[in-house]
């Protein structure tokens, strides 16, 4: 009876310290890191594009050392749109404010770009995300004819093939997107109405892309958008969306936990920097965000800092590097360092 007790009391100590994650600020971002793609390759960060209508710009973020590299510029300049990496390669998806670009793929290895088939009905600010070879855009704005776009692509990386689906339910861009399971959720966005009111909303939706169907999910607590690519983080199965705009166009410190399995929400967790437009990814267990600004549309309120949250700072366990955490909602502490120059 004692030993099982103290097994007990060892789980329970286990569960409240892996309950409990840390963010820390490190160094300075010598670039303005808004409506980028990014993405991960050999446990370095990519950035690509950026404001001011776009631009041609390539970094890479060493994580142990806290330092950027620029590299050579890519092909096009670029804004709003998604890096993708697979089998090796970062595939360039969309762009806001031009009419057509072709599919630029990036060899992190040889630095080498290679140019593939345009996106039909091309567009940016779309949900971009990979399902095995394909590449999944579902809807988006463009700029160049001031609209939003119902439709969603699929493009086959092995065959440099387009493919049309039916379109979305609604018309949105700008949201929150994430792979559970071969279904594609969508959380979020901005909502385009008929009169012109352009909003953003907490609707979350699931969409099949075998039967090619929409299913309504329980709302957000906070109506969220987001002007750039952003990772959608999967901890012990619970979803969190980081940031964003909300509806007074501000930038938002704080990120809410969603459990797809219960299809239902945990409390709304604080972060110490508010944004939107930024870049989020996950090497190994840990979750880098870049830049993004406070006040939508002045550059003057960008985030000039990289953050850093561990999920399993207090966990004296060793955990796997792909994501896993505690089994509860996620309550994370809060912490702010300065990086030693």
């Amino acid at each position: 009876m004692l030993s099982m007790l103290i097994i007990a009391l060892v789980m329970v100590c286990m569960s409240d310290i892996s309950l409990a994650g840390e963010w820390t600020k490190k160094g300075e971002i010598p670039f303005e890191i808004i409506q980028c793609g990014a993405c991960v390759f050999n446990n370095e960060a990519y950035i690509f594009g950026g404001p001011h209508g776009g631009q041609p710009r390539v970094l890479k973020y060493n994580p142990i050392t806290d330092s950027w590299t620029k590299l050579p510029d890519m092909p096009n300049s670029r804004s709003g749109f998604s890096a993708i990496e697979i089998g090796g390669k970062i595939y360039m998806i969309g762009d806001m404010s031009r009419n057509n670009l072709p599919v630029d793929v990036y060899d992190p290895i040889s630095g080498i770009w290679e140019s593939k088939s345009a996106m039909p009905n091309f567009r940016g600010l779309s949900g971009v995300v990979p399902i095995g070879d394909d590449i999944y855009v579902l809807g988006g704005y463009t700029f160049a004819g001031n609209k939003n776009i119902l439709d969603i692509h699929v493009y086959n990386t092995a065959t440099d093939t387009w493919t049309e689906k039916k379109p979305m339910p609604l018309l949105l861009d700008s949201f929150f997107v994430y792979e559970y399971k071969g279904r594609i959720l969508t959380f979020g966005g901005f909502f385009n109405e008929p009169n012109g009111n352009y909003f953003p909303i907490s609707q979350v939706w699931e969409y099949d892309p075998v039967e090619e169907t929409w299913t309504r999910k329980a709302d957000m607590p906070n109506a969220r958008a987001q002007a750039s690519q952003i990772l959608v983080p999967e901890v012990d199965g619970k979803l969190l969306i980081i940031g964003g705009i909300g509806n007074n166009w501000l930038g938002l410190s704080t990120f809410d936990v969603y459990d797809p399995v219960t299809d239902t929400w945990g409390n709304t967790q604080n972060m110490p920097v508010a944004v939107m437009a930024h870049s989020l990814v996950q090497i190994n267990r840990l979750y880098y965000l870049f830049g993004g600004m406070r006040v939508s549309q002045q550059l003057d309120t960008i985030n000039k800092n990289t953050y850093v949250y561990d999920p399993f700072v207090h966990n004296p366990f060793p955990q796997p590097t792909k994501s896993i955490s505690p089994k509860e909602s996620l309550i994370g502490t809060w912490a702010s360092i300065k990086t030693d120059k």
